[in-house]
């Protein structure tokens, strides 16, 4: 796997689990509100219990996910520069040219308003 795809991973999965989590307990709290009986209502309380359990895992991975993306979006993937290398629109670019330019533009990902007028797009 590459390592760019790798940190999109490590960044997005975190986030992925935390919106399913709360769809769960938006759901298991709409069931929990029909009077059915107290063993399903029991049962609810069980589950939002762990829908709860895995917000907080979901909450405290931001921090892992966010450290973990950031350091694989931003190393040089060499198999990319090599491939890069082959085409004639890069040869008179050194590695370190080619590598800024596959790397992540983290005024464009924060920003994009801003980079789009300053590149003049």
């Amino acid at each position: 796997m590459k390592k760019k795809n790798l940190g999109l991973l490590f960044l997005l999965i975190p986030i992925f689990i935390l919106v399913l989590v709360l769809v769960l307990y938006a759901v298991v709290t709409f069931a929990a509100m029909i009077p059915v009986g107290f063993l399903f209502t029991s049962k609810l309380g069980i589950v939002n219990f762990i829908l709860g359990v895995l917000g907080i895992v979901a909450l405290v991975s931001f921090i892992p996910g966010i450290i973990f993306g950031l350091k694989f979006l931003s190393q040089k993937d060499q198999a990319e520069i090599e491939k890069l290398k082959k085409y004639p629109e890069y040869h008179h670019l050194t590695e370190e040219q080619i590598f800024f330019i596959t790397k992540v533009s983290w005024g464009c990902f924060f920003q994009t308003f801003v980079w789009c007028m300053g590149n003049k797009l």
